[in-house]
């Protein structure tokens, strides 16, 4: 099992406070603080505006504009300073709560994955079908590792 990332979290933004985090377990456990520039989170959300689906919304599949809607999906560039080969893991998650029902009752409609591509390619059929990224799934948690 594991690893996991442990998130230290209070529902309010702005409240300080010092925490001690204990872990207890049956097997032995290493645990360390990971570099903030190391690790990054960051939210989004898919709205009206941004929800354009996965590539078979795009032009190479859909003749109908107004179904050609992938281009619109949330971007993130993602650079690394470093010449030597890096490993990155990636996860695209959202809550599990709000998602119970819908999920629940639309299996495909509900399913999340993402694509990694490289900056400044344009995504085409080809290229999006052959580039990094996952299955589209159901789960509210995905990653791939690349």
């Amino acid at each position: 099992m594991g690893p996991f990332v442990i998130v230290p979290s209070m529902i309010k933004d702005d409240k300080q406070s010092d925490f001690t985090l204990t872990v207890f377990s049956s097997h032995p456990v290493q645990m360390q603080q990971l570099k903030e520039s190391q690790n990054t989170v960051l939210p989004g959300k898919w709205d009206a505006k941004n929800n354009g689906g996965s590539h078979l919304y795009d032009k190479e599949f859909t003749t109908d504009p107004d179904r050609q809607t992938w281009s619109n999906n949330p971007k993130y560039i993602l650079k690394l300073d470093s010449k030597d080969p890096v490993e990155v893991k990636i996860t695209l998650s959202r809550p599990e709560a709000p998602w119970k029902k819908p999920v629940g009752k639309n299996l495909v409609g509900c399913m999340i994955g993402f694509y990694v591509h490289p900056y400044g390619q344009i995504p085409t059929k080809e290229n999006s079908l052959n580039s990094v990224g996952t299955q589209f799934v159901p789960w509210n948690e995905i990653s791939e590792t690349i």
